[in-house]
């Protein structure tokens, strides 16, 4: 879903050949003011209902 953080990056530049841990990939990240974009894992499908403008 082109939402990347350290786990991602780090498995993408290990395919390249890189030698790096995680942590490194997440302290370069905050260095350079990257984070990663959160998306909700659920989606609210039900609604609130206020009775006490109806009784």
């Amino acid at each position: 879903k082109q939402n990347y953080g350290a786990p991602k990056i780090t498995v993408e530049l290990r395919k390249t050949g890189e030698v790096i841990s995680e942590r490194t990939v997440d302290t370069y990240m905050r260095q350079m003011g990257i984070r990663a974009q959160w998306s909700k894992p659920w989606t609210i499908t039900t609604k609130d209902s206020d009775f006490s403008t109806e009784l």
